[in-house]
């Protein structure tokens, strides 16, 4: 169960009070614009994580600047197309480097 500083009401009505830069539209517009000039290129492929109530996919697509991003996409053993945004679905993204995971069914101590 989660837990939270503010209560259900205050969380509803919070608002981060932020100095939004004057270029904040258009440098979005242009992101989004470069990000639709390449092809996302989903690869997605079944591992064995030796769990038996979940299922792990390797997923590799192309995300910003084209740049290749790895995760391993997990979903309840079973589970056949799109799944709802309240569904226990979840990927675990690698940040790279000597502390990432280097099979599905390991999960990292830490997380920096």
């Amino acid at each position: 169960m989660a837990h939270f500083d503010l209560s259900v009401p205050e969380l509803e009505r919070f608002a981060l009070d932020l100095d939004e830069p004057a270029d904040l539209r258009e440098f979005w517009d242009t992101t989004l614009e470069q990000a639709r000039e390449h092809e996302l290129d989903v690869v997605l492929t079944e591992v064995d994580n030796h769990l038996e109530l979940v299922t792990t996919y390797d997923l590799e697509f192309s995300g910003f600047g084209g740049d290749r991003i790895k995760a391993w996409l997990h979903v309840p053993a079973g589970t056949t197309g799109p799944s709802p945004p309240w569904s226990s679905t979840s990927a675990t993204a690698a940040d790279g480097g000597s502390r990432t995971s280097t099979s599905p069914g390991h999960w990292p101590a830490t997380r920096t």
